[in-house]
């Protein structure tokens, strides 16, 4: 679990939980859930895309990466896998806050 900047832009930091191992229909694909620090309700979640990729191992916040004035979310997908070359190499996900993040959620 890691306690947040504020993502969803309430002005309150909000929490992001980690299950790099979730075992969804795609097999220890990862999940990452966003909570509100404001009412504890889920504001958002990632899943891996492919089995295993473990999505959620590592997740830290990041400054500003877009220019909003808002800092984001960096999550680690560590055994992310090129299908068409079957390549282990591993990606970052960068979760944008406050306006994008909420637009994207309908918040």
């Amino acid at each position: 679990m890691l306690a947040l900047e504020d993502l969803d832009g309430d002005g309150i930091r909000d929490i992001a939980v980690g299950d790099s191992w979730y075992d969804g229909p795609l097999g220890s694909e990862g999940r990452v859930q966003l909570h509100s620090g404001a009412a504890g309700a889920g504001i958002g979640s990632f899943d891996g895309l492919a089995a295993d990729d473990a999505i959620g191992y590592v997740i830290l916040p990041v400054l500003d990466t877009d220019g909003d004035g808002c800092n984001d979310l960096a999550i680690s997908i560590p055994v992310y896998r090129d299908l068409a070359n079957q390549a282990f190499d591993g990606r970052v996900r960068d979760v944008r806050g406050c306006p994008a993040f909420a637009s994207s959620y309908g918040l």
